[in-house]
């Protein structure tokens, strides 16, 4: 074999080790990629199983409530068991759900409504939360950093809450901040400080309001 043909069989060699390192590379890099660019309904897939966890989670918030340019905001506590319960203490009320019953404690005048939780309605915000979003589709979901991203909502009805905003923690799939806008008018914001486990989930599926005044709606 002379120089000549030795030197082209070294660089069809070089050429298939480069060709190769090239595709596994491209191969590596494209399944890394599709493994972190998920799906719209992914994304919203992972953040109902985080939020619904059967696990439970416990939340201190601060908590914005706009209706017809009247305004409230407030720090509260949330706890979140599973689909069927929800725990939310502010400083005016406290609010109760057991599976299809919501019942509601109002501080000034130590009154507990009971009523019935309709999980599908657009128009009610918990009702959004623990039925899993409603009526609502994925219209953007935007990286704003490694370890968070924003997603909006929109409904697919006129009736209710229009747009659903969160920003939601990549690693734990929580949301950080959540807001609901029906028109100009009505405005819900939730901002999460702190998230955590529940410690003891089978005390909020045992917990009641209590007040002088009990009414029940349901009958």
């Amino acid at each position: 074999m002379n120089h000549i043909s030795r030197c082209w069989m070294m660089m069809a060699n070089n050429f298939r080790v480069t060709l190769l390192f090239l595709i596994t590379f491209f191969i590596t890099d494209n399944f890394l990629q599709s493994d972190d660019a998920l799906l719209p309904n992914d994304v919203l897939s992972q953040i109902k199983s985080a939020l619904l966890s059967s696990d439970g989670n416990n939340f201190e918030v601060v908590w914005t409530y706009e209706y017809d340019g009247d305004f409230w905001t407030g720090d509260g506590r949330m706890k979140i068991l599973g689909r069927d319960y929800l725990r939310l203490d502010l400083d005016y009320q406290q609010i109760l759900i057991k599976h299809d019953t919501l019942f509601t404690r109002y501080e000034e005048t130590d009154q507990v409504v009971a009523d019935w939780f309709d999980r599908t309605d657009p128009a009610n915000f918990f009702s959004i939360l623990l039925g899993e979003m409603p009526g609502f589709v994925v219209n953007e979901v935007v990286d704003l950093s490694e370890t968070q991203i924003a997603v909006t909502l929109r409904a697919e009805t006129m009736v209710g809450f229009d747009t659903l905003r969160m920003i939601v923690n990549r690693e734990t799939w929580l949301p950080v901040s959540m807001s609901a806008e029906a028109g100009e008018d009505i405005r819900v914001e939730v901002q999460i400080k702190e998230a955590a486990p529940l410690t003891n989930p089978l005390e909020l599926a045992n917990e009641k309001l209590t007040g002088s005044e009990f009414i029940d709606l349901r009958e």
